[in-house]
C-alpha cells in the first residue's frame, strides 16, 4: 500500500514547473525505475536527468496514463537497438521509527591511516578525513573565483561541439559529470559519458590524487548550481568522492537492497529524499539497514562496490571530484569500439581541439605522484 500511495503522489504533484533543459525532451532512454513516473512532465529543472520523474518529456506535458509505458519503451527502442532494462522497486521490509537528520553514521578515518588493502577489504562507507587540506581546489573551486578564471574553458569536449563552465553553471539545478576514462583510447559519448580536459587541464594543478585510489577505471568530477542536486538510487563498483565546496547528503544501503548492478536489469531502492522545493533532501522515511551521512566540504567518501547510494546538494553551489577503483582494476575492462555516429559515441583522438596543440587532453591513468 505504501508504495501505491507513493506512485500516486509523485503522478498528482507533476506540474511545468520550470524550464527543462533540451535534452530532458529525449527519448525516454537509460531509465532507472518506473516508466509512468521517470516520463511525467518535467517537475522541476533539478529532475530533468534519468531516473527522475519527469525525464523523458518536454516541459508542459501532461503525466502520463498508463498506457504511456510501451509508447515511451517504443521511443526507447526506436532510438536504440538495445532497449533499458526493466526495473523494479524493491520496497524495504521495515523501516526506523526515528533517526536524526544532518549527522553522519559512517566511521571517519584520518587519510594517513588509509592504505589500498584498507579500501579494497572494506566491508562499509566511511569517510576520509584531512586528505583534502592542502588542495588548492579547497579555495580556487568557490563559485565565483571558478567562474573567474575559467568560465570560457571547454569543461565537455565533443567530438562535434564543446560546452564551456560558465554556459553549463547558467542551468539552475543540474549536476553536470565530466569524465576521464581508461583505457586512453576508450569510449565516451553525449550525453551520458562526456569528455572533461578540466581534469587534466586548467584544474589539474589544484588536487593530488593519492596512489590508494589508483588504478581508475573512471575518473570524474561533477559540478552545479541550485540546492537539491544529487542522484537517484544508484551502485557501481567501488569508488571515492571528494565534496570540494558544497555539502552533501546521502542515503547508502548495502548491495542487497536491490538486485540491479550498474544500472543493470533488477531491482533497486526506492528513493528516500525528497527532491520537492520546500523540503529539498528531507528524508521521508529510513529503511533497516540504510545510513544517512551529511558530507562535509573537505571531506573523502570511499563507497566499496555496489552500495546503493542516494545523493542530494545541500548548498547552492556544489562542486566534487571521485572515481571508480576496485580490487582487480583495470585489467578486467574489456576495450569498447565507439561508433562515431553524430557524436554519441567517440575518442579523445576524434576532438578536434586534441588534436591541437592548444589544448593538453589528458587521459587515465595518472601516474605522477608526490
Amino acid at each position: 500500500m505504501a508504495a501505491v500511495s507513493r506512485v500516486l503522489l509523485l503522478l498528482s504533484t507533476a506540474s511545468a514547473a520550470g524550464l527543462c533543459e533540451p535534452w530532458c525532451s529525449n527519448s525516454c532512454m537509460e531509465l532507472n525505475g518506473d516508466t509512468q513516473l521517470e516520463c511525467s512532465a518535467c517537475l522541476e529543472p533539478h529532475l530533468c536527468r534519468p531516473g527522475q520523474p519527469g525525464y523523458g518529456r518536454a516541459a508542459g506535458s501532461a503525466p502520463l496514463a498508463d498506457s504511456s509505458a510501451s509508447q515511451c519503451e517504443g521511443a526507447a527502442e526506436a532510438a536504440s537497438s538495445t532497449p533499458p532494462p526493466r526495473k523494479t522497486v524493491a520496497w524495504p521490509s521495515a523501516f526506523v521509527s526515528e533517526w536524526q537528520v544532518g549527522v553522519c553514521d559512517l566511521q571517519k578515518v584520518h587519510h594517513s591511516q588509509v592504505s589500498r588493502a584498507m579500501l579494497e577489504e572494506a566491508q562499509a562507507p566511511f569517510i576520509i578525513v584531512g586528505l583534502t587540506e592542502g588542495w588548492h581546489a579547497r579555495t580556487r573551486w568557490a563559485k565565483e573565483s571558478l567562474l573567474r578564471a575559467h568560465a570560457d574553458e571547454p569543461y565537455h569536449l565533443h567530438a562535434s561541439s564543446n560546452q564551456s563552465l560558465g554556459e553549463l553553471l547558467r542551468w539552475h539545478g543540474k549536476y553536470h559529470m565530466g569524465h576521464a576514462v581508461y583505457p586512453p583510447e576508450g569510449c565516451y559519448s553525449d550525453p551520458w559519458r562526456p569528455y572533461s580536459p578540466m581534469l587534466f587541464g586548467a584544474l589539474a594543478g589544484d588536487y593530488k590524487v593519492p596512489p590508494y585510489f589508483t588504478p581508475m577505471a573512471t575518473f570524474q568530477m561533477g559540478v552545479g548550481s541550485g540546492r537539491g542536486i544529487g542522484v537517484p538510487p544508484e551502485n557501481h563498483p567501488a569508488s571515492w568522492f571528494a565534496a570540494i565546496h558544497g555539502r552533501k547528503r546521502w542515503v547508502i544501503m548495502p548491495p542487497d537492497a536491490g538486485t540491479s548492478r550498474s544500472g543493470g536489469p533488477g531491482s533497486e531502492p526506492p528513493e528516500v529524499m525528497s527532491r520537492q522545493n520546500l523540503k529539498l533532501c528531507e528524508p521521508a522515511f529510513k529503511p533497516v539497514g540504510a545510513l544517512h551521512c551529511d558530507q562535509q566540504e573537505g571531506e573523502v567518501l570511499w563507497l566499496p562496490s555496489f552500495w546503493w547510494h542516494e545523493t542530494c546538494g545541500l548548498d547552492d553551489f556544489s562542486i566534487g571530484l571521485g572515481g571508480i577503483t576496485y580490487k582487480g582494476c583495470c585489467d578486467d575492462i574489456v576495450f569498447e569500439e565507439c561508433t562515431g555516429e553524430s557524436g554519441s559515441s567517440y575518442k579523445i583522438s576524434d576532438i578536434a581541439a586534441c588534436n591541437s596543440s592548444a589544448r593538453k587532453c589528458g587521459t587515465l591513468p595518472i601516474t605522477e605522484f608526490e
